[in-house]
C-alpha cells in the first residue's frame, strides 16, 4: 500500500520536492542555531561589560532554544530550500525527458551546480551554506528521477501535466503587474492584517524573522557589535579607540568568546582582524575617520553576500512557486476524496486561481483609493478602514498634522492594526505636545508592528527627551523585533551606550 502510494503520479510533484525540504530544514536549523549560540556569547559579554544589549535578556534566552532555531530556519527552508528543490526537480525532468536518461548527460548539470558551490564559497569557505547546495538539489534530482516512470513519456499525462502549469503562469502574470516598492508592505496591510489567520502568519514572522536575518548580516548592519583592542600598554590610545568605536557600537569585552573585532597597535599601524582577515590602516586616520576603515573591514569579513542575494532571489521565486505547489497538492489531495485524481488535480488548480483572481481584484480595489487634503477628513471619519489606510499614507507623505482632524483619537483605538500603524507614523509629521504623548501611548500597543511605527516617528520628530522611555522599552519588551527599532530611534536622536546606560 505504501509502496503504491510512493510510487504512482500522484501528487508527484510534491513527494519529489519534499525530501529536499526536509533537508533544507535540518540545515538551515544548525545555521541558525549555531548563529544564535554566537549572538547570545556576545550579548552576554556585552552585557556583563556593563551595556545595554539588543536583544535583550527577555529574548537572549531563546537564543539557544531548539524551537527558534527550528521557526527561524523555516526562513530559508521556504526560500533558499524552496528555490535548489525546484532547481533540483527542473534538471531531472530535462535529464529525463530530453537527456533519455544519458548518465554521461549529467555531468553537464554537476559541472553547473559545482561553478556555483566555487561561486557561494570565493570570499570564504561557508560549510553550512554549501551544504544547502551538496544535499538539497541532489536529493530532489534523484528523488524525481526515480519515480519518473515510463508514464511520464505519455503523450495524455505530458499535456495534463503541462495544462497544471497553465493558471500557475496566469497566477504570476496577474501579480507581476503588481510589483512595485510598495507591495509586501501593501500584502500586509490589506491581506495579511485583514483576516486572524494571516495576522498570525504576520506576527509569526515578526517574532522569528530576525534570526533567519542576524545569519546574513554584515558588521554594519548587526546592532551590538564585540571587540578587543590591544595598544601595548597605551592606555590614552585605548581610551580615545575605545570611544571611537562605542560611537559604531562596538563594545569592547574581556572573555574568552571570539570577537566580532580585535584591534592591535604596532608602530602607529592599527590592525583589525577577525578570523584570519586582517586589514590595516594608520592610527591617526582611523582616529580621524573610523567609518571609513570600519565599513572597508565589514566588507572584508562578509562571507554571505552571495548566500544574501540568492536568498532575496529565492523569496521573490522559489517561495511563491514552492507555497502554490503545497496548496495545490493538498487541495486536489482532499478533492480526490470524492472523484478520480485528474479530475481532482485539475478542480484544485481552478480553485487555486479563482482565489487568486479574488485576491488580485480585492487588493487592487483597496490600494487603488484615492485621497488628497480636502477629503482625507472625511475619510478619516469614515467606517472604511482601507480608506483611511490610504488617507492616512497621503497625511504622512505631506506632512500633515492628524491631530488637528476631528476624531483622530479614534484611530488610536482601531480594532485594524493597519490603521493604528499609519496613525503611528504619520503621527510623525505633527510637533504638538499632543501628538508627542499619543506616540507614547502606542509604546505600549500590542502589536510589535504598531509599537516600531511609534519609535521610528518619535526619532523622525526628534524627541530627545523620550530617550528615557525608549531606553526603558528595550528593558522591558520581549520583541526583538521593537528592541531593534528602539535602538535604532536612540541612535537616530545622538543617544550613545555609556556604561551606566
Amino acid at each position: 500500500m505504501c509502496k503504491k502510494l510512493i510510487m504512482n503520479q500522484k501528487f508527484f510533484m510534491l513527494k519529489t520536492l519534499l525530501p529536499g525540504l526536509i533537508a533544507a530544514q535540518i540545515i538551515s536549523t544548525i545555521q541558525v542555531y549555531l548563529s544564535n549560540s554566537r549572538l547570545f556569547h556576545s550579548i552576554e559579554a556585552v552585557k556583563n561589560a556593563g551595556f545595554l544589549t539588543v536583544p535583550n535578556g527577555l529574548v537572549a534566552g531563546s537564543l539557544l532554544e531548539l524551537k527558534t532555531a527550528l521557526a527561524g530556519g523555516l526562513f530559508f527552508t521556504l526560500s533558499t530550500g524552496a528555490l535548489l528543490s525546484l532547481a533540483g526537480l527542473i534538471s531531472a525532468l530535462i535529464w529525463v525527458r530530453f537527456y533519455k536518461r544519458k548518465k554521461l548527460l549529467v555531468l553537464p548539470l554537476v559541472t553547473i551546480w559545482t561553478v556555483l558551490i566555487i561561486i557561494i564559497n570565493s570570499r570564504n569557505l561557508v560549510p553550512v551554506v554549501t551544504a544547502y547546495f551538496l544535499f538539497v538539489p541532489p536529493l530532489v534530482f534523484l528523488t524525481a528521477s526515480f519515480l519518473l516512470n515510463a508514464e511520464v513519456n505519455k503523450k495524455k499525462s505530458i499535456k495534463f501535466k503541462t495544462a497544471l502549469f497553465v493558471p500557475a503562469f496566469i497566477i504570476a502574470a496577474l501579480w507581476a503587474f503588481q510589483i512595485n516598492s510598495s507591495l509586501p508592505v501593501n500584502i500586509r496591510d490589506h491581506i495579511l492584517l485583514s483576516n486572524p489567520a494571516g495576522t498570525m502568519v504576520n506576527n509569526f514572522y515578526y517574532k522569528y524573522t530576525l534570526y533567519p536575518a542576524e545569519v546574513m548580516r554584515t558588521l554594519d548592519q548587526k546592532q551590538i557589535k564585540t571587540c578587543r583592542i590591544d595598544t601595548k600598554g597605551d592606555t590614552a590610545l585605548a581610551a580615545r579607540l575605545k570611544k571611537k568605536l562605542q560611537v559604531f557600537d562596538y563594545f569592547e569585552v574581556n572573555t574568552d568568546t571570539a570577537a566580532d573585532l580585535d584591534l592591535k597597535v604596532q608602530e602607529n599601524i592599527l590592525f583589525l582582524g577577525h578570523k584570519g582577515i586582517i586589514i590595516k590602516t594608520d592610527v591617526k586616520d582611523f582616529l580621524a575617520a573610523p567609518q571609513k576603515s570600519l565599513s572597508r573591514f565589514s566588507a572584508e569579513t562578509d562571507s554571505m553576500s552571495i548566500f544574501a542575494l540568492f536568498t532575496f532571489v529565492s523569496i521573490l521565486t522559489g517561495f511563491p512557486a514552492v507555497m502554490i505547489i503545497i496548496v495545490y497538492s493538498l487541495m486536489a489531495g482532499a478533492f480526490n476524496i470524492f472523484t478520480i485524481y485528474n479530475r481532482s488535480a485539475l478542480l484544485s488548480i481552478s480553485v487555486c486561481l479563482a482565489f487568486a483572481l479574488f485576491l488580485t481584484v480585492y487588493y487592487y480595489r483597496s490600494t487603488e483609493i484615492q485621497a488628497d487634503e480636502k477629503t482625507i477628513p472625511e475619510i478619516l471619519e469614515s467606517g472604511n478602514w482601507h480608506k483611511k489606510v490610504m488617507a492616512l499614507k497621503v497625511a504622512d507623505e505631506r506632512g500633515m498634522d492628524i491631530t488637528r482632524y476631528k476624531g483622530y483619537r479614534e484611530l488610536l483605538t482601531s480594532d485594524r492594526i493597519p490603521v493604528r500603524y499609519w496613525t503611528a507614523k504619520a503621527l510623525g509629521s505633527g510637533l504638538t505636545p499632543e501628538s508627542y504623548g499619543q506616540l507614547l501611548k502606542l509604546l505600549d500597543d500590542k502589536c510589535p508592528n504598531v509599537v516600531t511605527m511609534a519609535l521610528q516617528s518619535l526619532a523622525r520628530r526628534g524627541d530627545k527627551k523620550s530617550t528615557g522611555r525608549i531606553i526603558s522599552k528595550i528593558k522591558t519588551s520581549d520583541s526583538w523585533y521593537e528592541q531593534r527599532y528602539a535602538y535604532r530611534a536612540l541612535r537616530a536622536l545622538g543617544w550613545n551606550q555609556t556604561i551606566s546606560d
